[in-house]
């Protein structure tokens, strides 16, 4: 379902009167699913504004406005703090230790592994070239 089926099934005369305010040489729809194509297209010709005009008519717009419009301090997060923002109770990202090597070396090999890609892709190409000239 989808919001102009909801508007046009739940509030048909509010959503008729957008519709003739928009364009006057409208008739009027016969079923919900005719008043939610006329929605859909209103939508889609008229922008944010006409999304806006919807917006003012939804059935449910106070039960909407009430649950975003509520202050944040009645929520809680995932470890049951605050909403993050104004409880600064988000750490931020985790530092982690430094790799070491099975040998106990810190990472640094970048140079052998450069040198072996190097290597590699030449043995590569001559391979690749000697079978050419088979």
């Amino acid at each position: 379902m989808t919001v102009y089926d909801y508007i046009a099934g739940k509030a048909p005369e509010s959503a008729w009167a957008v519709l003739s305010r928009a364009d006057r040489h409208l008739e009027k729809p016969q079923t919900p699913a005719e008043m939610s194509d006329l929605l859909s297209q209103f939508v889609t010709e008229g922008g944010e504004d006409a999304l806006l005009a919807l917006a003012d008519i939804h059935p449910d717009r106070e039960l909407i406005g009430r649950t975003f419009l509520e202050p944040m301090d009645n929520y809680q997060n995932a470890s049951g703090g605050g909403c993050g923002c104004q409880h600064n109770n988000i750490q931020g990202p985790q530092q982690y230790a430094p790799y070491y090597q099975a040998n106990g070396q810190r990472e640094g090999n970048e140079d052998k592994l450069i040198t072996l890609l190097i290597g590699g892709s030449l043995m590569l190409l001559v391979t690749t070239f000697a079978l050419k000239q088979l």
